[in-house]
């Protein structure tokens, strides 16, 4: 189950940053399981999302110290 899992995640990731390959797309399809992939990809919009903010706040950091 680990297994499986880990393999979903790397494939919404792949997925996520636009480089999933057809063969790929069509194995999850046909063996995973949408409630896998649908979790891993509100963590990975999560992930974006916190990576976004914290880059914003140390830019506006050091804006705030050279300014």
């Amino acid at each position: 189950m680990i297994g499986k899992c880990f393999k979903a995640l790397v494939s919404v990731i792949c997925a996520f940053i636009g480089v999933q390959s057809a063969k790929n797309l069509r194995y999850d399809f046909e063996h995973g399981r949408a409630t896998v992939f649908a979790i891993a990809g509100i963590l990975m919009t999560i992930t974006f999302l916190a990576a976004i903010y914290g880059l914003v706040q140390v830019v506006m950091m050091y804006v705030q110290y050279w300014g």
